[in-house]
């Protein structure tokens, strides 16, 4: 599921464009084009996705460019809610799952310049103790672990909706979610061994 969210997102780039339908010129012919109206000209779609920040390659028509299986994983997207949809987006755009934290919270000693710990001595010079920096906190390992338990739960239920749904995708088949559901735990197990 995630490959293909990716591909949505990056290669079809769905979440930017208007769905399949008629080409501009087509629909210019029909009466349906015209300014204002929602279909760009190509100048008009090359200057959006410019603005987007994206490297335009290659060529194309603009409208009607998104494959139908695309166009399906978008409409399945939007049914989500709003923050699992969000997430489900950026990962696609990315490629990555969203960060879980693998490591834990971690204390670490600050370092002076010469890469020794930071001391601090009471009134008679003697050793106290040295000075310390949290990494990653708990509350910050469970906001991140939140985020991805809901994206893994959304690309559960996409996978779901279409492997229960088999003819809604024409050229892709979708197997499940790839990324385990709690990877810290795992890596807890693993550990404990």
């Amino acid at each position: 599921m995630e490959w293909l969210a990716h591909w949505t997102y990056t290669v079809q780039k769905a979440e930017f464009l208007e769905s399949a339908g008629l080409y501009l010129a087509e629909a210019s012919a029909d009466g349906a084009g015209g300014p204002g109206d929602g279909l760009l000209d190509s100048v008009e779609r090359v200057r959006m996705f410019g603005d987007l920040g994206a490297n335009i390659r290659g060529s194309g028509s603009g409208r009607g460019d998104v494959h139908p299986d695309a166009e399906q994983v978008k409409v399945a997207v939007s049914g989500l809610d709003t923050r699992a949809a969000w997430l489900v987006k950026v990962s696609g755009l990315s490629g990555l799952v969203p960060w879980w934290v693998p490591k834990g919270t971690r204390v670490v000693a600050i370092r002076n310049h010469r890469g020794k710990p930071v001391i601090v001595y009471d009134g008679n010079h003697h050793a106290n103790h040295c000075l310390i920096r949290i990494i990653d906190p708990p509350e910050t390992i469970r906001t991140f672990r939140r985020r991805y338990c809901r994206w893994w739960t959304a690309m559960w239920v996409l996978s779901e909706h279409f492997r229960r749904s088999p003819g809604l995708l024409k050229k892709h088949r979708v197997v499940g979610v790839s990324a385990r559901p709690f990877p810290w735990l795992e890596k807890a197990a693993t550990n404990s061994s």
